[in-house]
């Protein structure tokens, strides 16, 4: 993830919330501190005999009140984090998996979730490393000078998250993690993210769908880590459709019946921004991203405008100016 940090990290605790879906399944809605969104969804299901809970994403971090928010939600379903023995992370963003390390930490969980950390966790271990790749991709793209710090910024990885841990296990297809409800299956589904995985249980037709879609068409796809994220988005669309789920849950908004209908409105979001991209007469994902997109909502949809700009012209087998022509950076050095 890109873009200004909040002006704060602090939340309010007293804005969880919990929610029984049904018999052994909480919705946990917790507060969180960017300006462009108002909560994250964590998701806590029994486990087989009783023995605690698997608990879908955590939340976000960056400050105490994000702890005191996620112990307030699971208060509200009757747990506490020490009942918590699997964390199952849809996918490495600082909302979603901000508080993993220290919950992992007090409750002596597992951690499972995709193993291919290094999008978000390289910022972590070499911030300075890859600010600079990022301002050099700014630079390159035509980044108004004012705008560039933003656009380079590690301020979520560095700021947002508490500790991040590595997967103890990996979540690639077929993987299954044990729950009162039946095994919940991850699906791989990148493309917002390399770690990105839905989760589905089968037997009562739930998709855990992460940030794969949410109730408005909004989406950030992380550059630099794959050939093409736009395109391995579209694909994860079409494989979560043959899933034939009857209920989504979403890392944002409220539970869906129609997930079809969300899933649509994402493939013709795609088509339309992939078509306003290349009928740009601008050059540079800055440029490119004004004129297709128009004039963002806030200044954090601005930064992540010019980064999925530069996401379809990849997409659309043009590279942009700052990018390698495998649409990669080269990976910062790792310290020894």
């Amino acid at each position: 993830m890109v873009g200004p940090p909040p002006p704060t990290w602090a939340v309010d605790p007293a804005a969880a919330r919990a929610f029984e879906l049904r018999a052994g399944l909480w919705q946990l809605r917790l507060p969180v501190a960017w300006t462009h969104m108002t909560h994250v969804n964590a998701y806590a299901l029994d486990r087989p005999g009783g023995d605690g809970i698997v608990l879908v994403d955590c939340g976000g971090a960056g400050h105490p009140s994000a702890w005191a928010a996620l112990e307030r939600a699971l208060e509200l379903a009757g747990r506490t984090p020490r009942d918590v023995r699997d964390i199952v992370l849809t996918h490495y963003h600082s909302d979603h998996m901000g508080l993993a390390g220290p919950l992992a930490v007090e409750s002596g969980a597992t951690v499972w979730a995709h193993p291919a950390t290094a999008h978000l966790l390289d910022a972590v271990r070499e911030p300075q490393a890859v600010y600079a790749k990022r301002l050099e991709f700014a630079r390159a793209e035509g980044v108004p000078e004012a705008w560039r710090d933003a656009t380079a910024s590690v301020a979520e990885e560095v700021d947002g998250i508490e500790d991040p841990p590595e997967p103890d296990l990996p979540l690639l297809d077929g993987v299954a993690v044990p729950t009162a409800l039946g095994p919940l299956e991850a699906i791989e589904t990148p493309g917002h993210a390399p770690t990105h995985v839905c989760m589905h249980l089968r037997e009562h037709g739930l998709l855990f769908a992460g940030d794969l879609v949410s109730p408005v068409f909004t989406t950030f796809a992380d550059l630099f880590y794959t050939p093409d994220p736009i395109g391995e988005y579209r694909a994860s669309l079409d494989r979560v459709a043959a899933l034939d789920a009857e209920l989504g849950l979403l890392g944002h908004g409220r539970p869906t019946e129609d997930l079809g209908a969300l899933l649509d409105l994402y493939r013709d979001g795609f088509e339309r921004r992939l078509a306003a991209v290349e009928a740009a007469r601008s050059s540079g994902a800055w440029a490119v991203s004004c004129e297709a997109f128009g004039e963002p909502a806030s200044d954090a949809a601005r930064i992540w405008n010019v980064f999925e700009a530069a996401g379809y012209l990849i997409h659309a087998g043009v590279s942009p100016r700052g990018l390698l022509k495998n649409g990669r950076f080269n990976r910062p050095p790792r310290s020894r």
